[in-house]
């Protein structure tokens, strides 16, 4: 109908007839003005992003995740060797020793796991958008990681009152976590521990977050099953230096982040939250809770 009323006004306009040849154009009901979506490299749709990695298969995103669980083994199990190298024979090992390790081993895990990311991104062709890392967005993203930490907290001070009320003794258990935290925190300047913190915290959500949840979404098909398994990945390690009690605000910073990256498509404001919540944890326990015991 649209092309004969078309056909008619040109008809109409000007006395010369005109001939059309041609199949008759189709278009489509009740959109008859679509244009075509685009997927040009800066401005992605709204619905869909690098994110959902659609452009690798399902095996190749569990691919991806073994690799880098692997890199990441292979590297513990070296730090381990050459902890155990360094601990006397005769003795256990000491509060000092694991300070003077703590940035080195940072830093060597930071280097592998950034290694293994860009090697695995290059061989599928992707760009740092596909682990969160987009320039769309990026100052009320910057600003989220603000109101994320507030959500945090607030979830972290409610559960942990709940636990409380209902096993008053964990409290003693807290407070032997905050020790055994403090004594693994070298001495630095504020500004030492921001820039730590932000390392920390870039780093373990490049990894959890960036890589692994998206991948665990692609190879499951479920952002649940990816916020759960990815979750349980980012809280175990904490079990090897920490009480039990204190893997429930871990878990719980996992699936806000998780959240707050699958909403955002984009992995800066977990960064800046994570950042924020280390450095004040880190300042709690070398300037308060060290001179409440001193």
């Amino acid at each position: 109908m649209a092309f004969e009323r078309a056909k008619l006004m040109l008809t109409e306009s000007d006395p010369t007839p005109i001939e059309i040849s041609g199949p008759p154009i189709e278009v489509p009901e009740g959109v008859p003005f679509a244009r075509p979506v685009s997927f040009e490299s800066g401005s992605p749709p709204s619905y869909r992003s690098a994110f959902f990695l659609d452009d690798i298969s399902r095996k190749a995103a569990v691919c991806d995740v073994i690799i880098l669980i692997l890199f990441v083994l292979c590297l513990e199990g070296l730090a381990a060797v050459a902890m155990g190298l360094s601990v006397p024979v005769e003795g256990p090992e000491s509060p000092e020793l694991r300070q003077k390790f703590l940035i080195p081993a940072l830093g060597l895990r930071v280097l592998v796991c950034l290694t293994a990311i860009v090697v695995v991104l290059r061989a599928r062709g992707q760009g740092l958008d596909a682990v969160g890392l987009q320039r769309v967005r990026l100052r009320s993203n910057l600003l989220l990681g603000f109101p994320t930490l507030g959500a945090a907290g607030v979830s972290i001070l409610a559960a942990m009152s709940l636990v409380l009320v209902a096993f008053p003794s964990v409290q003693k258990r807290m407070v032997e976590n905050a020790r055994a935290l403090s004594d693994l925190v070298p001495m630095m300047s504020t500004m030492g521990y921001l820039a730590l913190m932000g390392l920390v915290g870039f780093y373990e959500e490049l990894v959890f977050r960036g890589f692994i949840l998206a991948r665990l979404r692609r190879a499951t098909g479920s952002w649940v099953v990816a916020v759960a398994i990815s979750s349980v990945l980012f809280t175990l390690p904490h079990a090897a230096d920490q009480e039990w009690i204190a893997l429930i605000p871990v878990a719980i910073l996992a699936i806000t982040f998780s959240l707050v990256t699958i909403w955002r498509r984009s992995i800066v404001p977990a960064i800046v939250a994570h950042a924020l919540w280390n450095f004040g944890v880190v300042i709690y326990l070398r300037h308060i809770l060290a001179g409440a015991l001193s």
